[in-house]
C-alpha cells in the first residue's frame, strides 16, 4: 500500500484534538486497520463512466456500515456519488468480508462481495439532485442514502432499513435492493420545495432539513423493534448551520409512532454523521468538524443515553427549538466521550487524517469479551484517499449506564 494510504489510515505523526478527555483506563483498543486502494471495483459490472469515475467504482462506501450477524460480513453504503449529486449514479449497498488479520500488528482486510443495486418499482434510484417529486417527495427517484441497517428475517427475507438524506426519508428495502416501503416522518422535518441546487433549496424553505443536512445516522436497536434517525445539523427552523440542538427521531417500526430528543453539538462546527444502538437506551454517535489533516480539531465518537440524568425530554410538540440554551424543563440527551479519534494513543491522526468518518457498527464478540466496533471513513470517490476501516475492541464496562453523567454536554 502506498504512503498516503498509510498515513491516511492510522501511520501518520498523531496530533491532539477536541474539548473533553475520555477516560484512559477503559480498556478500549486499537486492533485493526484497513487501507482501501481508491481504485477498487464493486461487482455491479456498471462499467460506463459516472462523471470522472468508473461507474462500479468502489468509492463512497465509508458512509455507513452494518454487520450482517454473520461471521465477518457486513454491508456498506456509498451515498449518492461522485460530484456531490452531480452524476446519475446508481445506488447500491454491498456485500464486504472485514476481518482482523494480526490484531497485534493492527493488520485488517476487505474483500468486496455481492453488490444490491438500489430500485423503487422498475425504476432505479439515482444520486442526481434533479430527479425529484414535488407533489410526492416519497417517490422521488434521488436518493442519497446515508445509514444503513438489518431488521430482521434472516438470509434472503431480510429488510434493510436505509436513510435518505434528501428527504429525508427512511425508506425499507429487501435484500435484492428494492424498496419496499417508505416510513412516514414528521413534517417539520421536510422541505415544502426541493431544488436541484442546495444553496437555492436552502433559499426557498423556511423550515425543514438543512440541505445535503437530512438523516445522516440511522440506529436500530437490538430487539429491531425501533429505529432512530439523526439529521447531520439542526432544522433550518432550530437554528440550521448556526444551530446546536439536533433532533434524534425515534421511530417504531410496528405502528409508526414517532418521538424527538435533542442531541446537543459541543460546537456549531460540528454535525453528526451516524448513530449506532448499544442497547435501547444508550447509543454511540460521530461528533466531528469538517476539517481533514492537521486542521482537524473534532473528531469523537459520543456515548449518549436517552434516560441519563433523568431522561430526556421528548420534543416533538415544540415545532421550534432555540439555536442554543434550551429552555427550562427540556433536557437533551446526556453525552460523553468514548473515543477521540485523534487521541495520541491511536497514532491515526496527523496531515492525511480523512475529514469524513461516517459508520459504525458492532461486530462479531471478541475472544475476552469485548465488542468489536468498525468506523469507516467516506473518500468521496477521490482518487487520492481510499478510504478506512478502524477496528477497536470495547469492553461492555466501557460503555457502562453509569459512566454517563447527567449533564447536557460536556463542552457546556
Amino acid at each position: 500500500m502506498n504512503g498516503l494510504l498509510a498515513a491516511v489510515c492510522g501511520t501518520a505523526t498523531s496530533v491532539g484534538g477536541g474539548q473533553v478527555a475520555p477516560r484512559t483506563d477503559d480498556g478500549i483498543r486499537l486492533i485493526g486497520v484497513v487501507q482501501v486502494d481508491p481504485l477498487m471495483e464493486d461487482t455491479s459490472g456498471l462499467t460506463e463512466p459516472c462523471g470522472p469515475v468508473p461507474h462500479n467504482r468502489f468509492g463512497g462506501w465509508g458512509s455507513a456500515i452494518e454487520w450482517t450477524g454473520e461471521g465477518d460480513r457486513y454491508l456498506v453504503l456509498p451515498d449518492r456519488g461522485p460530484k456531490d449529486g452531480g452524476e446519475e449514479y446508481r445506488c447500491r449497498f454491498i456485500e464486504v468480508t472485514i476481518k482482523v488479520e494480526d490484531e497485534k500488528e493492527k493488520r485488517a482486510s476487505l474483500v468486496v462481495g455481492e453488490t444490491h443495486l438500489l430500485n423503487s418499482g422498475k425504476y432505479g434510484l439515482v444520486g442526481l439532485t434533479n430527479v425529484y417529486d414535488s407533489a410526492n417527495p416519497a417517490e422521488s427517484l434521488r436518493f442519497d442514502p446515508e445509514g444503513i441497517r438489518l431488521g430482521g428475517g434472516g438470509a434472503k427475507s431480510e429488510t434493510v432499513y436505509i436513510s435518505d438524506e434528501y428527504g429525508p426519508l427512511v425508506c425499507a428495502f429487501d435484500m435484492e435492493g428494492q424498496r419496499t416501503a417508505v416510513l412516514a416522518v414528521p413534517k417539520k422535518f421536510q422541505i415544502a420545495r426541493p431544488d436541484s441546487k442546495g444553496v437555492e433549496e436552502d433559499k426557498l424553505n423556511k423550515t425543514g432539513r438543512v440541505a445535503n443536512r437530512g438523516f445522516e445516522g440511522l440506529a436500530i436497536t437490538p430487539d429491531k423493534l425501533t429505529l432512530w434517525a439523526l439529521l447531520q445539523s439542526p432544522l433550518i427552523q432550530d437554528g440550521g448551520r448556526d444551530g446546536e440542538n439536533i433532533r434524534m427521531l425515534r421511530l417504531d417500526v410496528a405502528t409508526g409512532k414517532t418521538a424527538e430528543f435533542i442531541y446537543p453539538l459541543d460546537s456549531t462546527h460540528n454535525g453528526c454523521n451516524e448513530i449506532l444502538a448499544v442497547d435501547a437506551s444508550r447509543f454511540l454517535v460521530i461528533e466531528r468538524d469538517g476539517n481533514e489533516g492537521n486542521k482537524a480539531a473534532f473528531k469523537k465518537i459520543m456515548l449518549i443515553d436517552v434516560t441519563g440524568g433523568g431522561g430526556a425530554t421528548d420534543v416533538s410538540a415544540m415545532e421550534r427549538l432555540p439555536k442554543h440554551e434550551l429552555p427550562e424543563g427540556i433536557k437533551p440527551v446526556s453525552k460523553r466521550v468514548l473515543i477521540d479519534l485523534l487521541d495520541d494513543r491511536w497514532g491515526l491522526a496527523g496531515s492525511a487524517f480523512p475529514e469524513k468518518q461516517e459508520g459504525l457498527a458492532f461486530g462479531p464478540a471478541r475472544p475476552d469479551g469485548s465488542r468489536t466496533l468498525l468506523i469507516t471513513t467516506d473518500n468521496d470517490f477521490r482518487e487520492e484517499q481510499g478510504g478506512c476501516v478502524w477496528m477497536f475492541a470495547v469492553p461492555p464496562t466501557a460503555m457502562s449506564l453509569e459512566s454517563v453523567p447527567a449533564a447536557a454536554s460536556p463542552g457546556k
